[in-house]
């Protein structure tokens, strides 16, 4: 794991920005976690990642429809990044009228030539987020894409916390996490706990 940065807390924009580095290490992998409510389901998709125009790579998208809003978590990603400052855009489909939000991370020692390891996702309403990811590798990391209605998010047991927070506009709770290292390669549940039974959607993957 090399660092986080994350965009705002709220937008109801199509478009978002924020400033990343990349680290110095060796095999460079630079993960984008998106984030989006709105009453449209067809608003929430996101259309493109970039970091300083170059564009990101989609690995997994989850959708939760429910009472009227739509909940949507995607994961990007960039092999072999260069060093140094970075601007990612997000852009989706159409304006939100809730919220669009995003979290980078960045890695080392990532396979470049299929850095994709596996990937799941799901959604659902109650207090517990919880995905299933079957990882194929030993020393597989995994990062996972949170969105729970109700604040706030706790982690789940033996996962890093790397973004919790709350979002404005709609007072949702966002995360994301990791499982530094899957050995032996095989089940892992991601989970979080929310405060209240409510809306969530989950996106993991591995690397």
């Amino acid at each position: 794991f090399d660092t986080t940065s994350s965009s705002a807390t709220g937008n109801t924009t199509n478009t978002i920005s924020w400033s990343h580095t990349v680290g110095n290490g060796a095999n460079r992998l630079l993960a984008v976690c998106t984030q989006a409510r709105d009453t449209a389901a067809g608003d929430v998709a996101v259309t493109t990642v970039t970091a300083n125009g170059f564009p990101l790579t989609k690995a997994r998208a989850d959708l939760r429809t429910n009472g009227g809003s739509s909940f949507r978590t995607e994961l990007w990603y960039l092999a072999s990044p260069g060093i140094g400052a970075y601007t990612i855009t997000v852009t989706w489909a159409g304006a939100l009228a809730s919220y669009g939000v995003g979290s980078a991370t960045s890695y080392f020692g990532v396979n470049q030539v299929t850095p994709i390891d596996a990937h799941a996702g799901s959604g659902g309403t109650g207090t517990t987020l919880s995905t299933a990811i079957t990882t194929v590798a030993d020393h597989a990391l995994i990062t996972d894409c949170a969105i729970a209605q109700s604040d706030p998010l706790t982690i789940g047991t033996g996962q890093t916390s790397r973004v919790n927070r709350t979002t404005t506009g709609a007072v949702d709770a966002v995360g994301v996490s990791t499982v530094n290292d899957k050995t032996p390669a095989g089940p892992e549940t991601m989970d979080w706990t929310q405060f209240g039974s409510q809306n969530w959607v989950l996106s993991a993957v591995a690397l």
